[in-house]
């Protein structure tokens, strides 16, 4: 394990998720896992992006909608 890796995994303000995902993807191809992280980063991004939306849509209702009509 790297210095780097070291560091990372004896930080205490790390997850425990990220510091078991940095040793169990030791004994995985590289390419692989780095295709598996780019295809999370996108379905999180995706996530923050609906969550987003939605605070939104919460924060600043469409002007158009009445809610008590005259």
């Amino acid at each position: 394990m790297s210095d780097f890796e070291k560091s990372i995994t004896s930080d205490p303000s790390v997850s425990f998720w990220l510091k078991e995902q940095i040793k169990i993807t030791k004994n995985r191809d590289l390419m692989d896992a780095l295709n598996d992280v780019e295809v999370l980063k996108s379905v999180l991004d995706d996530r923050l992006s609906g969550a987003i939306r939605v605070s939104k849509d919460i924060l600043q209702p469409n002007t158009q909608l009445q809610l008590y009509p005259e």
